[in-house]
């Protein structure tokens, strides 16, 4: 409504969505709202406000329901200890030497031809 008078015109608006966000099915984002990093907007949330960083929003309109906490600096993961062939050696020559052959087109399946089935 502007000036007391209805507003046939759309005004379009860019929606900015941060670094490492979740969101779930059927959230409806309007237009004009920034959603913060490393949020997580819970499946079929309606959200028309602007999101603050590291928050779990639900509902329709969509609120902080809980604070995600940002990761602590770590020391570097340990690359894992090499495991061991699932295959065995056997098997894995054999699969190395199986060829496959160019085979024939089947023929299409029809109602006379499944019947004789």
């Amino acid at each position: 409504m502007v000036n007391g008078e209805v507003s046939s015109e759309v005004v379009a608006k860019p929606v900015a969505i941060g670094n490492d966000c979740w969101l779930g099915s059927r959230v409806i984002v309007m237009s004009g709202v920034t959603i913060g990093h490393h949020c997580v907007i819970a499946t079929g949330s309606l959200v028309n406000r602007d999101c603050k960083p590291y928050g779990l929003y639900a509902g329709s309109p969509a609120r902080r329901v809980h604070d995600l906490a940002p990761e602590e600096a770590t020391a570097p993961r340990e690359s894992p200890a090499p495991r061991e062939n699932p295959v065995p050696e056997t098997l894995a020559a054999s699969l190395t030497s199986v060829t496959v052959s160019p085979s024939a087109p089947t023929p299409p399946v029809t109602a006379s031809t499944a019947a004789k089935a």
